[in-house]
């Protein structure tokens, strides 16, 4: 697994694992490696390597730090490095009570900030399997009412996507995974697309559906704090 920093021996594990992605029952040649890490502060640090470069040469280095789940658990910043055969940008993006602060360096050089105007209270939902287990775990309501969604910067539109989502609990199931059986909640998410998770208590995706694409968790490792069954 690729990381933009280094594990250091103060951080404790909570989860580690890599998901793998089928359409139609075929495997696809990409996965997504990840790893979540508790810092001395009880903030969370999530690493992700989304890794496709078998099929189109692209690939992508993620970090995000969340606040300590005592405190909420709100995403607080997300960087990514994007690798891809024109070059490597970056993108952060700072996450603040009514807005979201987007900085895109291109692979130039050159740098344009762009700020998202939101409604508090707003959730965030990101492509990413590890980060939106996380984010459907935390969604800022315990109702299904919809709320803003953002969704990150679409590069191909050069614009943030901002639209209304649902999260809405469907029930209960246990997922097994390496032989081990998992309780996890399971929720159908609408906004960009629907989608239909099953999470554990601390926001780890055992397994993801969009239409035809099956997402499911391998090589799953858990901390003392990750542990849900």
């Amino acid at each position: 697994m690729r990381v933009l920093h280094p594990i250091t021996q103060r951080e404790r594990l909570i989860a580690s694992g890599v998901y793998r992605y089928t359409r139609s029952g075929q495997r696809l040649a990409g996965s997504e490696h990840f790893s979540i890490h508790a810092l001395p502060d009880g903030s969370w640090f999530v690493r992700i390597d989304y890794d496709w470069r078998d099929l189109d040469r692209t690939s992508q280095l993620i970090e995000a730090l969340y606040d300590p789940p005592a405190d909420g658990g709100r995403l607080q910043r997300v960087v990514a490095q994007l690798h891809a055969p024109d070059g490597v940008r970056r993108e952060t993006t700072d996450f603040h009570p009514r807005a979201a602060l987007i900085g895109l360096s291109s692979a130039s050089g050159d740098r344009q900030d762009v700020e998202v105007v939101l409604r508090e209270g707003y959730a965030v939902l990101l492509l990413k399997t590890a980060l939106v287990g996380l984010q459907v775990a935390r969604w800022p309501t315990g109702g299904e009412e919809p709320v803003m969604a953002f969704c990150g910067y679409r590069t191909h539109r050069s614009e943030p996507l901002v639209l209304e989502s649902r999260r809405m609990r469907v029930g209960v199931e246990h997922v097994t995974v390496g032989g081990r059986d998992y309780e996890t909640a399971v929720f159908d998410v609408d906004g960009e697309f629907t989608q239909r998770l099953w999470v554990t208590a601390h926001g780890v995706v055992l397994r993801r559906q969009i239409g035809e694409m099956d997402i499911r968790v391998e090589n799953l490792a858990l901390g003392q704090n990750g542990t849900a069954a």
